[in-house]
């Protein structure tokens, strides 16, 4: 990289200067690790004024430049006993944040009135010590910073259900 300032040349009689003296490497952008979450909740009920909550937050990072988010899709089973959230090499304490989305099933055609009634009570239940915490319903996402993962469990309401879990690194 060239230590040569960038400006622009300006010409005094015999002198000559740069307008400013910024080198390329003071000048290139700052590499910046962090995870930005953004959240909205809208609400309107009939002819009552509309209710939003927003959000938007960085989380800094300490992780290292080869560090990768964790990111694998899952299937739940209603008789699958509850499982732990799959943190992967992130590790179920060393997460700064987890999402788990619960997916819509996957249709090759418009879903029955019947279809679509059993698609809305495949609900995914994360419980903490047998206490449940929250439900995901189909196509929500559920994001969460627990100390430690491996005290939470995943279980299925109803039926079979594709969900993602997504580790992000401290």
């Amino acid at each position: 990289m060239s230590e040569e300032p960038l400006g622009e040349e300006v010409f005094q009689g015999e002198e000559s200067f740069t307008t400013f003296d910024v080198t390329e490497e003071q000048r290139a952008p700052k590499f910046i690790n962090r995870l930005t979450v953004i959240q909205k909740a809208y609400f309107q009920s009939g002819d009552d004024d509309p209710v939003s909550a927003e959000n938007a937050f960085s989380i800094p990072l300490k992780l290292e430049r080869e560090d990768q988010v964790y990111e694998r899709h899952h299937k739940i089973y209603f008789e699958d006993a509850p499982i732990a959230p799959d943190c992967g090499w992130v590790g179920p304490t060393k997460a700064s944040l987890i999402v788990i989305e619960n997916h819509l099933p996957k249709r090759a055609t418009l879903p029955s009135p019947e279809e679509r009634e059993s698609d809305a009570k495949k609900i995914l239940l994360v419980e903490a010590g047998g206490i449940p915490v929250t439900r995901i319903r189909p196509g929500e996402m559920f994001s969460f910073s627990p100390p430690d993962a491996s005290k939470l469990t995943i279980r299925s309401l109803f039926g079979d259900i594709r969900y993602t879990i997504y580790a992000f690194p401290e």
